[in-house]
């Protein structure tokens, strides 16, 4: 049995900072590009940061570039 949301895609989905997906839901949306290029540089979503990255370069033609703080 399946405690939280089934989607699996939080670093690319709107709703991944705050998602009230409950057992089983699938409450997707897609993330703009503005919300997935702040994750990526406050390094959240760790496991999904290739596919963040990939999502920016196909969706937006945006090419995600490390910022050095």
């Amino acid at each position: 049995m399946k405690m939280f949301s089934v989607c699996g895609d939080c670093g690319i989905c709107g709703c991944g900072d705050g998602c009230l997906a409950g057992h089983g839901d699938d409450d997707y949306i897609p993330a703009t590009k503005e919300q997935v290029i702040e994750r990526l540089d406050k390094k959240q979503y760790p496991s999904h940061r290739n596919k963040m990255i990939k999502y920016l370069k196909e969706k937006f033609d945006y090419e995600y570039k490390e910022t050095l703080c």
